[in-house]
């Protein structure tokens, strides 16, 4: 599973973005492509609470491609 699974499972980046209070929704359909960000980790792991696969900030950090890029 990758961050855009994630998203996806979660209804898609317009349900996602309006979830968070993110106003635009090109935003969490961006991360869909690049990782979604670790502030969001925590707040994407409660929404996933009362899904069929729940999700750890563990687990989205494993998933998170922004977590393999060398520093």
């Amino acid at each position: 599973m990758d961050h855009a699974d994630i998203i996806k499972r979660l209804g898609g980046a317009t349900v996602v973005s309006a979830a968070l209070g993110i106003r635009a929704s090109n935003t969490v359909a961006y991360w869909q492509r690049r990782g979604i960000p670790a502030l969001y980790w925590s707040d994407i792991a409660r929404l996933s609470v009362d899904t069929e696969c729940p999700l750890s900030v563990e687990d989205i950090k494993a998933t998170s491609p922004l977590s393999r890029v060398p520093a």
